[in-house]
């Protein structure tokens, strides 16, 4: 026969074993509930170790912790089941029965077969209610599976109920045992047995309910799959349905095209021709859209007017090319050039081409209609700008060329002229971009670049423009602002010679006079800069993005605001107006050996 340790250390090592299992077996990926489970089988196992040493250990400690643990442990099995089914059970209800055995204990320390009726009356009590739960709850699951885990936990609850009735019949006959019986050492393989089946009953409870929700995922997946089958398939018939309509269009633009190429060829024919068409004058409209208004100014290539947008309603400014002989039909191509470069620069500084068309043999571009004055007549008016307005005007002018810059458009005849003070903001907008050159294929093969031409206004010319118009960058531009701020700064240009080759000449041959002379009050920092925008080599100057970044720390230093450039715009005529450098005659354009 096996004493009681040894019964007991067969217990233990059996939930042990359990516990191992369970706990490796579900590493990783710990369905609901199981962790209860194997929380209630490790309670099972030290109350198993407890009971088998309870002769060698205090009494609170061989008896009342075995017993709290065995009820804990029948406890945490039903709620390893609530949890398994969705639900949760109060924490009164797992820890009440053992602290009742916790309470009651001391009182029944003598009374021997008290303590056997009240510890394994909770615990099969416990298990009872699992089985029972453990019956009505598994419903949905395979009869089999069912039927092995509440065996398993009906051979552990009839384990503690008959102990329960043995001590309840027996009375004061029962007492401690040494030697267990035959019975008893049954019993215990019975619960062993039972809590085996149990455990495996569990798993296998959960494995079934992994494949019912794979199989469910499965069939959510198949009706996914049809459904993005059947919108695959009605957008293959939109995308067919939608190339026939692109083909169509392609087919009407294309007829558009030859149609508009037709025109715009009679156009460039009349005016390499000299062709003249009659004047146009306030009241006519043109292309059907645009009513002129008035003339604003007019030059050598064309005029430009004044005019209403009767699609919008709104203000515009239109120029409108009538060439007068072949020999300017360069004018024409920097035209089409002004409108493109215009279109690529998007900055609110820069005045933008709305639209480009040709109508009754006539170019037209139009743009955007500014109010305000050009910086070359303000010059004129006030002879020199206060420094903070100079550092505010060319951080402007700078941040409208590194946009056109970063587009890939070099303006090439940045000057005064072309520089608009607008009373409303963006108080600086730039005009012009009729000789610009654009950074692409071709682009140093370009009509207007012809050997021996001039391509800009040489007072405001770079040293490198001179040599060689076609290498013209933008470090070009960034030596032409420097011209201008030079200029409002001191009230004089850096090369004012009068002839133009001595203009062009003494860039290449002398540095400026230092504008610290020219500018007592002017802080140092500006003048240096104004300075590096003139250096003679490209690569000594910085670029535009740079000019507006250090000129921040300036304008903040003099407190300049924009409010003072709107105020200079005050007082005159309207712009796209008279600035004879917004129109395209204004552009020096002249062969080297016929003189200015």
């Amino acid at each position: 026969m096996f004493d009681t340790l040894t019964l007991m250390v067969l217990i233990s090592a059996c939930s042990t074993v359990l516990v191992l299992a369970l706990w490796v077996g579900s590493y990783g990926h710990r369905p609901v509930g199981l962790g209860t489970w194997i929380t209630g089988l490790g309670a099972q196992t030290v109350a198993g170790m407890l009971l088998g040493v309870r002769p060698l250990v205090p009494y609170l400690v061989g008896v009342t912790a075995a017993n709290v643990a065995l009820v804990l442990s029948a406890a945490l099995y039903c709620a390893a089941m609530l949890e398994f089914v969705g639900r949760r059970l109060s924490r009164a209800w797992i820890y009440g029965p053992s602290a009742l055995v916790v309470v009651l204990w001391p009182f029944l320390r003598t009374h021997f077969p008290l303590r056997v009726v009240l510890g394994n009356g909770l615990i099969g009590a416990g298990l009872a209610v699992g089985v029972v739960l453990g019956w009505r709850l598994t419903r949905a699951t395979r009869t089999p599976v069912r039927g092995l885990f509440v065996t398993g936990l009906g051979a552990m609850a009839l384990t503690f109920i008959v102990r329960c009735l043995t001590g309840a019949f027996a009375g004061n006959r029962l007492t401690e045992f040494r030697a267990p019986s035959a019975a008893q050492a049954a019993s215990v393989l019975v619960y062993m047995g039972g809590s085996l089946l149990a455990s495996i009953g569990f798993l296998m409870l959960h494995r079934e309910r992994l494949e019912d929700a794979l199989e469910a995922r499965r069939a959510e997946l198949a009706g996914l799959g049809r459904t993005l089958e059947a919108r695959v398939a009605s957008q293959v018939t939109e995308i067919v349905a939608h190339t026939r309509d692109v083909e169509r269009l392609n087919v009407e633009l294309r007829q558009k095209v030859q149609s508009r190429s037709a025109e715009l060829t009679e156009a460039l024919s009349r005016a390499a021709q000299g062709g003249r068409r009659s004047s146009l004058a306030a009241g006519d409209t043109l292309a059907g859209r645009f009513v002129l208004l008035g003339e604003i100014g007019r030059g050598g290539m064309g005029v430009v007017y004044r005019a209403r947008d009767t699609a919008t309603g709104e203000a515009v400014a239109l120029k409108v090319i009538e060439a007068a002989s072949g020999d300017e039909l360069d004018g024409l191509y920097r035209f089409l050039r002004e409108a493109s470069a215009s279109a690529r620069v998007d900055h609110p500084a820069a005045v933008a081409a709305r639209h480009v068309d040709v109508a009754d043999g006539r170019l037209f571009m139009v743009f955007d209609l500014v109010d305000g004055s050009g910086l070359d007549r303000v010059l004129q008016r006030e002879g020199t700008l206060p420094a903070g307005v100079v550092a505010l005007l060319g951080r402007r002018i700078a941040e409208a060329l590194a946009a056109a810059h970063a587009a890939g458009v070099v303006h090439r005849d940045l000057k005064p002229g072309n520089v608009m003070l607008s009373a409303s903001p963006p108080s600086v907008r730039l005009l012009d971009f009729g000789v610009s050159k654009l950074r692409e294929a071709g682009a140093s093969k370009e009509h207007a670049t012809q050997q021996g031409t001039v391509l800009g206004t040489p007072a405001y010319m770079a040293p490198e423009q001179v040599v060689d118009p076609s290498t013209a960058s933008e470090a070009s531009d960034v030596f032409a602002l420097g011209v201008m701020l030079y200029e409002a700064l001191s009230g004089r240009r850096p090369f004012d010679e009068r002839e133009v080759y001595a203009l062009l000449l003494a860039r290449l041959v002398r540095d400026p006079t230092p504008l610290a002379e020219l500018a007592l009050e002017a802080p140092p920092a500006l003048v240096a800069l104004i300075h590096r925008c003139l250096a003679r080599e490209p690569a000594a100057r910085p670029s535009a993005t740079t000019v507006a970044v250090e000129l921040v720390p300036v304008i903040e230093d003099l407190g300049a605001v924009d409010e003072s450039l709107a105020t200079l715009a005050h007082g005159s005529r309207t712009a796209g107006d008279a600035s004879p450098g917004s129109l395209p005659d204004a552009v020096a354009t002249r062969k080297l050996g016929r003189g200015a």
